[in-house]
C-alpha cells in the first residue's frame, strides 16, 4: 500500500471545509499552501492555528481544546486560539494564526493574519541569580 503525501496534510482549508469535515472532533489537520494549519471549533465558532507546538514541535491536531485555548498533547504548552500566544509553559513563542471565513456552511483559511509578539516576557520573567 502507498501513501500520497498529500493526503497527510489534510484539506486544503483555503477551498473551505464544513463543520462535517470535522467528524465530531474539535479539531481538523489542515494546509494553507505548504503551511500545516490546525482548524479548532468552538460551539459554532472555528478558529486556525499553526499545527506544531512552539515548544517541541507537538502535534497539536492530537491536543486538547479547553475553552478557546489549544493544549499540546506532548508537554501541555498551551495556546490562545484567538491570538496565538503562548498562555501556559513550557511554550513562550506563539502560534501563527490564520484568517477564517464563514460562507454559509463552510469555513475556509484564505491567508494568513498579522503575527503577533509574544508576552512571555511579563507572564514568565527570568529568576534573578541567587533566587
Amino acid at each position: 500500500m502507498t501513501s500520497n503525501a498529500s493526503d497527510d496534510r489534510g484539506p486544503d482549508l483555503t477551498q473551505g471545509v464544513t463543520l462535517a469535515d470535522f467528524g465530531g472532533r474539535p479539531l481538523l489537520r489542515g494546509h494553507v499552501g505548504d503551511d500545516a494549519v490546525v482548524l479548532a471549533r468552538v460551539g459554532d465558532e472555528v478558529m486556525a492555528v499553526g499545527a506544531s507546538c512552539t515548544h517541541y514541535g507537538g502535534p497539536l491536531d492530537k491536543g486538547l481544546v479547553v475553552g478557546d485555548t489549544l493544549r499540546c498533547p506532548w508537554h501541555h504548552a498551551c495556546f490562545s486560539l484567538r491570538s496565538g500566544e503562548a498562555v501556559g509553559a513550557p511554550a513562550f513563542d506563539p502560534l501563527p494564526c490564520w484568517q477564517v471565513e464563514r460562507e454559509e456552511s463552510a469555513s475556509r483559511c484564505p491567508g494568513r493574519s498579522r503575527p503577533r509578539r509574544s508576552r512571555c516576557a511579563r507572564r514568565w520573567p527570568s529568576r534573578p541569580s541567587g533566587s
